[in-house]
């Protein structure tokens, strides 16, 4: 809204050129969120420590992308044990299935955003909600197929990937002759729309409506 390209950088990270450079290059340009990999080409695998933000659009798919990572963030920072401790409201459902079993208390004293950056991104990914990196709070599990499909789905890993990434020995011809490596090409960002109120508590991979 305010037309202002943005960097975030973790204080962890060094610098040893002018990012813009690339960043602005022809390849690079057309994209709204850049953001670093932790060692796949996949939605789930990503490391917010770098993060470029260009030319996004009010309202657009990066918009909606952020605002989801800080609405799972408050659901989790704000819901405490009434939703994520000894029968709370998140863990419910899934224990009355018998797909987890408590004891269930929150297991962190902190919220891990880089979590939710990788589920957020899964879920535009896959296009539906996905809860795979933040369990959120101590459980057991009794079922792992029925707790993958509740909260991300059997497909997650696979939806998640950007398409047609180069195989492992197209980047390794590439180094070896000297020429570019492959380009893996962009997977447009389709985040489904989030159910009104906390988005996190119950496991749900459909979604209604848009939080205002």
């Amino acid at each position: 809204r305010l037309n202002v390209n943005v960097m975030a950088l973790d204080g962890d990270m060094i610098l040893h050129g002018d990012p813009y450079n690339v960043l602005h290059s022809r390849a690079m340009a057309k994209h709204n969120m850049i953001i670093t990999s932790d060692g796949s080409f996949s939605g789930a695998e990503v490391n917010n420590g770098f993060l470029y933000l260009h030319n996004c659009t009010p309202g657009g798919q990066v918009e909606r992308v952020l605002r989801e990572v800080i609405l799972r963030e408050m659901d989790v920072c704000r819901g405490g044990d009434a939703v994520f401790g000894a029968n709370g409201s998140f863990w419910r459902p899934l224990d009355a299935a018998g797909i987890t079993a408590g004891k269930h208390y929150i297991a962190f004293t902190g919220a891990r955003d880089q979590k939710y950056y990788q589920d957020v991104l899964a879920s535009a990914f896959c296009k539906r909600k996905v809860i795979q990196r933040m369990p959120y709070a101590a459980h057991k599990v009794l079922d792992a197929a029925r707790f993958r499909q509740a909260l991300a789905g059997d497909d997650v890993n696979q939806c998640s990937l950007f398409h047609d990434p180069p195989s492992r020995q197209a980047l390794i011809d590439a180094a070896e002759t000297g020429g570019s490596q492959p380009q893996p090409p962009w997977h447009e960002l389709d985040l489904p729309l989030s159910r009104a109120g906390p988005g996190s508590v119950v496991p749900d991979r459909d979604g209604a409506a848009l939080p205002g």
